[in-house]
């Protein structure tokens, strides 16, 4: 459970409201609570709601959609994030080629 809410309860409201569909490809960018909280402090948006989370909120966001992408690894595909932009979109760009059997 993150936030309060369970996956029972988010899958419920999703099936509701969304009618069951998901997409057919989802990419987590997965990375590290101190890099991605690095990150955002660097841009200037002015929301930070989840930033003021304690680093123990933002490892059981990241265990959560994890093992969200295992369960569902027919369509989730999971980027080291870690890594620089460059090597971010290459990955990205390559898995979307992979998934949809694109030649280039």
């Amino acid at each position: 459970m993150v936030g309060g809410l369970d996956e029972e309860i988010i899958l419920k409201v999703h099936n509701n409201f969304c009618f069951k569909k998901y997409p057919d490809l989802t990419i987590l960018l997965n990375v590290n609570s101190k890099t991605g909280l690095a990150r955002k402090n660097k841009t200037k948006l002015v929301e930070n709601r989840f930033e003021n989370f304690k680093e123990e909120f933002h490892e059981l966001v990241q265990k959560k959609f994890l093992e969200l992408a295992i369960k569902h690894n027919d369509r989730c595909r999971v980027i080291d994030a870690n890594n620089d932009r460059n090597f971010i979109f290459n990955e990205i760009i390559d898995q979307i080629k992979h998934f949809f059997s694109v030649n280039a």
